[in-house]
């Protein structure tokens, strides 16, 4: 019996109790991880997203490749062709154009890996367009190559200014796995299905002299 004024002395709870307390304690953790990996898909959507409002149809990357300031892509494309000449053609309101010029002072003509890079390194200058076209002129070969990337395709479209008549093929390659590819030096040819196409691409001017 206890005496007066003194603490009761500690018991440990039965073991059934224990038990019960051991599931609920389990439970609970289990709820906080299932909780705390949804929160981090939501913000990881929601960042991608938030890289690519209102533009091309991004889907979601492991590893999203952040956006950058539009001189800073720009510097990048003309470190990758140091000797071509580079300027963005503004004239569309909603859609600022690459264009490039190589040949007349030696430059060399953009690598497969190098044109994957310009593309990528575009959409991350210019995140939120609705169609990236980049126009790459040889004033030696006397060719324009126009690179347009869709939703769910690349096109690219070659014309030789002596016979005037665009050649082009589509690469089904999504916008997502394009930037991708571009930030980790890949290609977008590489594992790409691709087929060649006749007459004038939808939307192309064909101007010759």
């Amino acid at each position: 019996m206890r005496q007066p004024g003194t603490a009761p002395a500690y018991r440990l709870p039965p073991p059934r109790q224990r038990h019960r307390g051991r599931e609920i304690g389990a439970l609970l953790v289990t709820v906080l991880i299932a909780v705390a990996v949804a929160g981090g898909a939501y913000v990881a959507s929601n960042g991608i997203n938030h890289f690519f409002p209102g533009g091309l149809p991004f889907v979601a990357q492991p590893t999203p490749v952040p956006t950058l300031p539009a001189l800073t892509a720009l510097q990048r494309i003309q470190q990758l062709n140091p000797q071509s000449t580079l300027q963005v053609n503004s004239s569309l309101s909603n859609e600022v154009d690459l264009e490039t010029f190589e040949g007349a002072d030696g430059g060399v003509s953009f690598t497969v890996t190098t044109t994957t890079q310009v593309l990528s390194l575009y959409m991350r200058g210019y995140p939120n367009q609705p169609l990236y076209r980049w126009v790459d002129r040889d004033v030696v070969n006397q060719t324009t190559t126009v690179y347009e990337i869709h939703p769910d395709a690349l096109w690219v479209i070659t014309m030789n200014q002596q016979t005037c008549v665009p050649q082009w093929t589509v690469w089904s390659i999504t916008p997502a796995t394009l930037l991708a590819r571009g930030a980790t030096t890949g290609n977008y040819t590489t594992g790409t299905a691709h087929h060649d196409e006749a007459g004038v691409p939808t939307g192309f001017s064909v101007s010759c002299p």
